[in-house]
């Protein structure tokens, strides 16, 4: 009997619960540090203990976790801080109103009693909010000092074996030709990384066919990363299933089923697939955790700006501004939907295809900030 390995129906996703491996990448463990107190013990005592002996890391991982998960954390206070700042901004302008109104010899002025209701309002109020962030940001730097997380993983997970310097070479040297055939997965990584690094997600691919190759085991991959080297994405870059080369090649390689879930999904499934007893408060908080990193995005002159959840630097989404406002002040119609930055790979989304002059006009978009049109995809969304 020949059997899909291509897709999976509710039987074949039933039995593969059974039995198979659960991976974590990178993405997937960090998240977790945005997730509050109460969603991280629940995810600890239900669904990760249902799976308890089935939890595995490749070991590229564990570094990749070990070097970045003071990322999250920072990032949690940097939206802290943006709040603080935001409070002086509203101070600032609510001291320019009550300047501008407190003098009895000119105008504009008024009987300012709901102004200095307003004031003590907002002075109680940001004290208060002030307060608030003092103690979560010492709460954050606790969870680095004593992390709950970390202490888990290495009590919970297994940690795949290192491999060698010639095995990673050997790993390189067939990435320059899977790279150049865009076979995946890390192919997305090669302009905007350097030496190994470029490798990272090839290495941990292949420590995943060796575990499942040597224990024989089927493999369900979590992964929150939306990369087209790993996902097929629909038109609104929503993941559909795993890139096919990648089901192809480990069935080939240890003749067992791959499959791939962001952590929402992966929830979400324990719940009904497993019996996991995870609060439905619990997965309300996972789901707008997983919203939020979907896109972190604004919207310019009605283009969609977005950058990979992994891109925190704020650049990345002011480039893509300043290039939606260049088009936009130049073309009389807009026919771009989206703007998208991943890790240095730039994607401009056309509603239809592009007339010579808007080509043209996107091009020279780019050039302003110093990127070759060559370093630019073009997806026609019609």
């Amino acid at each position: 009997m020949i059997e899909d390995i291509y897709r999976l129906n509710e039987e074949q996703e039933n039995n593969l619960w059974k039995d198979a491996v659960f991976v974590f990448d990178t993405s997937a463990l960090l998240n977790l540090y945005e997730y509050s107190d109460s969603t991280i013990s629940d995810i600890f005592t239900t669904t990760f203990e249902d799976l308890k002996g089935r939890i595995w890391i490749p070991f590229n991982v564990s570094l990749e976790y070990i070097g970045n998960r003071h990322k999250p954390i920072n990032k949690l206070k940097k939206e802290y801080s943006d709040l603080e700042n935001n409070f002086k901004n509203i101070e600032n302008h609510l001291e320019q109103i009550n300047n501008k109104t407190k003098s009895k010899e000119k105008h504009p002025f008024f009987k300012n009693i709901e102004l200095e209701d307003f004031n003590k309002s907002f002075n109680e109020l940001k004290s208060k909010v002030g307060t608030e962030i003092k103690s979560q940001n010492e709460l954050l730097s606790k969870k680095l000092e004593n992390d709950v997380i970390l202490n888990f993983i290495n009590s919970n997970f297994s940690i795949g074996r290192k491999f060698s310097y010639s095995e990673i070479s050997s790993i390189i040297a067939e990435g320059e030709f899977r790279f150049r055939n865009s076979i995946p997965p890390g192919f997305k990584d090669e302009s905007s990384k350097q030496g190994f690094q470029k490798y990272a997600d090839l290495i941990i691919w292949k420590q995943i066919i060796d575990y499942s190759t040597k224990f024989n085991k089927a493999i369900v991959f979590v992964m929150d990363d939306l990369k087209e080297d790993w996902w097929i994405l629909d038109k609104k870059r929503k993941p559909l299933s795993p890139r096919t080369e990648l089901l192809a090649e480990l069935d080939s390689a240890s003749e067992q089923r791959f499959w791939m879930y962001q952590t929402s999904e992966f929830i979400q499934k324990s719940k009904t697939i497993i019996k996991s007893k995870i609060k439905s408060e619990s997965i309300e908080d996972i789901l707008a955790v997983s919203e939020r990193h979907f896109i972190s995005s604004k919207i310019s002159h009605g283009i969609e700006l977005s950058a990979n959840r992994e891109q925190e630097e704020s650049w990345r989404i002011k480039r893509l501004e300043n290039v939606a406002v260049f088009y936009s002040k130049t073309v009389s119609e807009i026919n771009i939907s989206e703007l998208y930055d991943h890790k240095g790979t730039l994607t401009v989304y056309w509603y239809k295809e592009p007339t010579e002059i808007e080509k043209k006009t996107i091009q020279l978009a780019w050039e302003n900030e110093n990127e070759l049109e060559e370093n630019v995809e073009h997806v026609i969304l019609e």
